[in-house]
């Protein structure tokens, strides 16, 4: 499709946006902090894990906010594959703990199977 807008990246325009490692991963980094910024308005001014241990406004929208948080857990993906090396290669968030590493060999397992057979 050619080059996509800014505004585009997040709207679903296109499955994959190519950029060099500086620039994609500042756009990472912005969109991440936007969707944190975003579930900690929504829950109030703590934001903070609160009753059963679920967000604020995860309790206060109900299942609809915890849907969408849930599909939007980097940690619920565990890591994305880099492709163009020989191999699979899993790129996992600095703050990953146990969930997150879990998921990112679960992700590092489908690449190795699907992957390599899928660009030859």
């Amino acid at each position: 499709i050619g080059n996509v807008e800014g505004k585009d990246i997040m709207r679903g325009k296109a499955d994959v946006v190519i950029t060099d490692g500086f620039t994609g991963n500042i756009m990472i980094k912005a969109i991440e902090g936007f969707g944190e910024l975003i579930f900690y308005m929504l829950g109030g001014a703590t934001g903070s894990a609160g009753h059963g241990g679920k967000p604020h406004s995860e309790r206060a929208a109900g299942a609809p906010l915890s849907d969408m948080s849930r599909r939007l857990d980097w940690s619920e993906h565990g890591g994305a594959v880099l492709l163009g090396v020989k191999g699979s290669v899993v790129v996992a968030h600095g703050r990953s703990k146990a969930k997150a590493i879990t998921n990112a060999i679960r992700v590092a397992r489908v690449a190795a199977e699907r992957v390599p057979e899928s660009i030859a």
